[in-house]
């Protein structure tokens, strides 16, 4: 067996594993996220906006969890969008303008994510501490250090994805030599 077809058959049964990973990740998050915040005590959700001295209210969760799964729909469409990826490329579709596609579309999904990561985080500080007495609410504005790796991320995925489109005309202009 050739060296080639050994690593195309392992990229066509790890593809397989990405895809239902995928699958399993689009279930488990949202899921997750929904009991994380209907559960979990107010210290953790509250995080540095935590006081003794205010509760979190049955409205500041459902707003918390709102906002928050806002974010997870990103990371949804870009879990759907990798799935269909992981899927072609267990057809043995490497080089294709459809793959191009598809990493420019996870690419997209994840500086949306990052973007969201920035608003979600913005809205939840104002949300969690609207019970809190006056002069110590907050709206904090933060870029983290995800958001930012976030971005570099999906710019490296969008100049890959550029790559492939090239790669898929090259292979496509050879076959029409040959």
């Amino acid at each position: 067996m050739s060296v080639p077809f050994k690593r195309s058959k392992l990229i066509a049964r790890l593809a397989r594993y990405g895809s239902v990973a995928c699958g399993a990740l689009m279930i488990i998050i949202p899921l997750a996220t929904i009991a994380y915040w209907l559960l979990a005590d107010a210290g953790i959700l509250m995080g540095v906006y935590f006081s003794p001295e205010v509760s979190l209210s049955v409205e500041q969760r459902i707003a918390g969890l709102l906002v928050t799964l806002i974010s997870v729909g990103a990371i949804g469409i870009v879990l759907m969008s990798l799935r269909a990826l992981f899927q072609h490329f267990s057809e043995g579709r490497l080089l294709s303008t459809t793959s191009s596609l598809l990493v420019r579309r996870i690419a997209l999904g994840v500086s949306i994510y990052a973007t969201l990561i920035i608003l979600s985080q913005t809205a939840l500080s104002a949300i969690l501490t609207m019970n809190a007495p006056t002069g110590s609410r907050v709206v904090a504005f933060t870029i983290s250090s995800e958001s930012l790796v976030l971005y570099a991320v999906a710019a490296i995925l969008w100049l890959f994805s550029l790559v492939l489109a090239h790669a898929s005309d090259v292979q496509q202009d050879n076959e029409m030599i040959v």
